[in-house]
């Protein structure tokens, strides 16, 4: 979780705790950012996403458990 957070507070330009504050908020980035991000995740954590799983990451919780999910 950790590792995604910090990815994801380096791409968006916003502090961890904030993140963390809203790991339930929809539309916490736009398009563009959530591209930027899933390419980050890739290549920092090794993982591929399919277009089911990016259909389906809406919020920063649902992005961490498939990240999670995908490390075991």
């Amino acid at each position: 979780m950790e590792n995604v957070l910090e990815i994801v507070a380096s791409v968006m330009r916003k502090d961890e705790a904030y993140l963390k504050e809203n790991l339930d908020t929809e539309n916490l980035w736009n398009s563009l950012t959530k591209v930027e991000i899933i390419l980050s995740i890739e290549e920092e954590c090794d993982v591929l996403f399919d277009q089911e799983e990016v259909k389906q990451i809406t919020t920063l919780r649902k992005l961490i458990e498939i990240v999670e999910a995908k490390a075991e």
